[in-house]
């Protein structure tokens, strides 16, 4: 999973692969329009003890047994 600490990415797509795309932990991820989360064999965004926001953008095509977009 990459740091998205300092980084800005288009789409973000986990090939179907046993794991969430992003998980947040105590921190905060804002999601804006253009942004994609996709495919992931689990959550597209995982949070724990943090902040989502979505003010736009795509999550899709992912599956979990809990959940599956966030």
């Amino acid at each position: 999973m990459p740091d998205l600490s300092e980084e800005e990415y288009d789409a973000l797509d986990g090939g179907k692969k046993n794991a969430s795309l992003v998980s947040v932990n105590g921190g905060t991820l804002v999601m804006r329009v253009g942004s994609t989360l996709r495919n992931a064999a689990d959550s597209g965004v995982f949070v724990v003890g943090g902040r989502f926001t979505m003010s736009g953008g795509t999550i899709s095509g992912n599956t979990a047994d809990w959940g599956g977009g966030v």
